[in-house]
Order: C-alpha cells, then sequence, then structure tokens
C-alpha cells in the first residue's frame, strides 16, 4: 500500500514536472528543505513552533549553501534539467537574495539551538552540538562540490538521524548497537 502511494506521488510529481516545470520544481525543493530541515530538527518536536522554525532554518540551509557557495555549478545543473523538461526556463537567482535567505536560515538554526537551550528542551552539549554542526555544513558545502556535499550530508548526517529516530521509536536506549543491528 504505501510502495503504492509513493509511485501515484512521483507518478503525479512527473506530471506537473513535465507540464509546468518552474513551480514543481520550486514545490519539489521547499518539500526537500521542510524533509531534511523536520528530520534534522527532531529534538525539538516537544515544542511544536520550535520544531518548525528550526525545521524551515536548516532545512532552507542545506538548499541554499550549494546554491551560494557554488552558483556556476548549481546553475548548470538548474540548465541541464531545463534541457530535458519542454518549456523549462533558468532564473539564475540573485546571489543577494540567496545570501541574505541563507544568513537568515543559518541565523534561525543557530537561535533555534540557542532556544531550545534557554527553554530547557536541550543540555547545553546538545545546543553547541547542533551549533557546531551547523558551522560544519556550512564548511562542508563551501568546500565540497555541490553533488559530493550533498550525498556526504545525506549519508552521514540525515540517515543517520532517520535511524536514530526510529530507534528511539522503538524504546532502544543503546543506539550505537542498534545502529548496528540495523547495518547487518
Amino acid at each position: 500500500l504505501f510502495l503504492t502511494g509513493y509511485c501515484m506521488v512521483a507518478a503525479l510529481y512527473v506530471f506537473a514536472l513535465w507540464n509546468s516545470p518552474a513551480p514543481s520544481f520550486l514545490v519539489f525543493m521547499a518539500l526537500s528543505a521542510w524533509h531534511w530541515g523536520s528530520a534534522d530538527s527532531v529534538a525539538f518536536n516537544h515544542n511544536k513552533p520550535l520544531w518548525i522554525f528550526a525545521s524551515l532554518s536548516r532545512g532552507a540551509m542545506v538548499i541554499l549553501c550549494p546554491v551560494f557557495f557554488h552558483p556556476d555549478i548549481c546553475q548548470a545543473f538548474f540548465q541541464a534539467v531545463a534541457e530535458v523538461i519542454p518549456n523549462s526556463v533558468v532564473i539564475s537567482p540573485m546571489r543577494e537574495a540567496v545570501a541574505l535567505a541563507l544568513a537568515v536560515s543559518l541565523l534561525g538554526d543557530i537561535v533555534s539551538s540557542l532556544f531550545a537551550y534557554s527553554l530547557g528542551l536541550s543540555t547545553k552539549r546538545e545546543s553547541l552540538g547542533r551549533t557546531a554542526e551547523t558551522i560544519g555544513l556550512v564548511l562542508l558545502f563551501y568546500s565540497v562540490a555541490p553533488l559530493a556535499a550533498a550525498g556526504i550530508y545525506f549519508i552521514f548526517i540525515h540517515s543517520l538521524k532517520h535511524s536514530f529516530r526510529l530507534i528511539s521509536m522503538f524504546g532502544i536506549e543503546d543506539k550505537p548497537t542498534a545502529l548496528l543491528a540495523l547495518i547487518k
């Protein structure tokens, strides 16, 4: 049932992308940002407004870093996608707008960590850890080609957080052992 629904949504998206590329691509990027950010911000679930704020901030950062730090590579990628999809137009994002949006998302990500600590939703170590993770992600996206950086982020941060969330849902306290069990 899940697979059927998933395939239907994917087919609907391909149809929308083919018929209305720009809005469909923007929706896809927004959903990707939300997905990545919400998974990375699951520690804030106990405070929904903070979780939403942290999710949007982190997700936007993951999307915007490659566009800001590697605009030529991202532009080439967008152009390649546009060549496959009829009636699509590539609009080069204004660097100033991307810089402003990235600065807001970075600030929001760090502020959400500090706010969670001030509300007692996270320890000082957890808040500093998320802030360090944010800085590390920025450095990753700055220093590594966008596709490689996205792969590293996806494999070593995003997917591990999903795994830890699933482990927690099953009430398993020993996360490293449970993670090894998932791999075997």
